[in-house]
């Protein structure tokens, strides 16, 4: 394996996209502007990049299981759950939307949170675009669901309000990878990834 000094990353800025659940990822060279119906969602961690988005892997976990006869016969792996825990910094309808699973309502100057709607899941695509000089590294996911992880906390007054979430991925219902099984995830980069 040879050294890759370009794919030394060291993001400068992040930009988090969402569009509709199985929106096509777009073309590797326009992931400064995907285009379409991709929306920036919104300001995501701080300016040193705390609660920037950390890609997150539960599972996986192997067992080898055997008899009295054989101890190690087969090894069988629990399966893995993905995705991405962010703070988004931008206190607004939409993103409280993300962290509660509910619209809030549509009435005007207010943010309406129901007892049997709190916790629920927002579902929408997901590209995350990380930014160093001209290099450009994305994850892209047609299918997560999202949730907040844990306390919106509101105690400072130095810096702003972070709202967490995590995205799960989840199979996308339409998209299909290289071996024709659902679509989870893609890493996409313009420069990183040379064709097999």
């Amino acid at each position: 394996m040879a050294l890759t000094d370009a794919g030394y990353v060291l993001p400068s800025r992040i930009v988090v996209y969402t569009n509709a659940v199985d929106a096509v990822a777009p073309a590797a060279a326009s992931l400064d502007t995907p285009g379409g119906s991709w929306v920036i969602r919104g300001h995501v961690g701080d300016e040193e990049g705390n609660g920037a988005p950390s890609f997150t892997r539960e599972g996986g976990d192997v067992t080898t299981k055997g008899s009295m006869t054989k101890r190690a016969i087969r090894q069988v792996v629990a399966p893995v759950v993905s995705g991405v825990d962010m703070d988004f910094t931008q206190f607004t309808r939409e993103i409280l939307s993300l962290y509660t699973g509910t619209t809030g309502g549509n009435a005007a100057g207010s943010f309406q949170v129901e007892g049997s709607s709190d916790g629920g899941t927002t579902k929408t695509s997901l590209l995350i675009v990380w930014e160093d000089g001209t290099e450009r590294v994305a994850l892209y996911a047609p299918n997560v669901s999202w949730t907040g992880r844990d306390n919106i906390d509101t105690d400072s007054i130095e810096d702003a309000i972070a709202v967490p979430v995590h995205a799960g991925f989840l199979d996308s219902t339409t998209l299909t990878g290289p071996n024709g099984k659902p679509l989870r995830y893609t890493w996409i980069s313009p420069d990183l990834f040379p064709s097999s």
